[in-house]
């Protein structure tokens, strides 16, 4: 059982991994499926999000499964700068996650262990991440609006629901919920469903733009001695 629990959290937190880095993009010729007021709205938040130099968030992580009668839950810290993004874990075990354009890499310190994992195309752009590029959300999914949840939110807010186009992404992604914040462009809720009836739901809060998150806030800080491997073959 206890190895079933680790092997449940070990996916929850590489779900973005096999799912956005494991499959080819969608030709450049696709036409995107979205409503055109809907896309003028998310061409201005986008214009939002480019002005953005840097952003640090705390997060939750949660994973819910049949097979669990509660949810696996992560909690830590996402730094983010220009194309590269770091995923401090601290809460249940401690991992950084690193994403930039050329690769993702996670660091498991327990293990004294370093998995890297090639980028294909612009998929780095939505791993998650509460800085969503449009174009990268418009080459892997239909984009249509979703109904406000109840109670209704604070602040202006975006609701999304994402569909993927391709056959090979539905096997794994029913559908992907986005939250965003219409004033400054940041994601702060992200819900993935799966075929199986499994769900993993992110929440971003405390988030501060452009305080100056310097190169060696976004290490991943292996020691020497590390092992590193490349699961899915080796990083260009």
């Amino acid at each position: 059982m206890r190895r079933k629990l680790r092997f449940i959290f070990s996916s929850c937190l590489r779900v973005f991994v096999f799912i956005f880095l494991s499959f080819p993009a969608v030709a450049e010729t696709t036409q995107p499926a979205i409503d055109p007021q809907l896309l003028t709205s998310l061409q201005a938040i986008d214009a939002k999000v480019a002005q953005v130099k840097d952003l640090t968030a705390a997060f939750e992580q949660k994973k819910f499964s049949p097979l669990l009668k509660k949810p696996l839950i992560s909690k830590g810290t996402i730094y983010a700068r220009n194309t590269a993004m770091l995923w401090d874990t601290t809460t249940p075990e401690p991992t950084r996650m690193r994403i930039d354009g050329s690769s993702l890499q996670i660091y498991y310190p327990s293990q004294k262990r370093v998995e890297q994992y090639p980028i294909k195309g612009k998929l780095a752009a939505m791993a998650a991440n509460p800085l969503p590029r449009l174009d990268a959300m418009l080459e892997q999914f239909d984009i249509a609006a979703a109904p406000a949840p109840q109670p209704a939110d604070s602040k202006p807010t975006l609701h999304l629901v994402l569909t993927p186009k391709q056959d090979e992404l539905k096997q794994y992604v029913k559908e992907v919920h986005v939250s965003i914040d219409t004033d400054s462009g940041l994601a702060d809720h992200f819900e993935i469903l799966d075929p199986d009836g499994e769900r993993t739901e992110i929440i971003f809060s405390n988030q501060k733009a452009d305080t100056g998150v310097t190169d060696d806030a976004l290490k991943l800080n292996a020691p020497p001695g590390t092992e590193t491997v490349q699961p899915l073959g080796p990083v260009q």
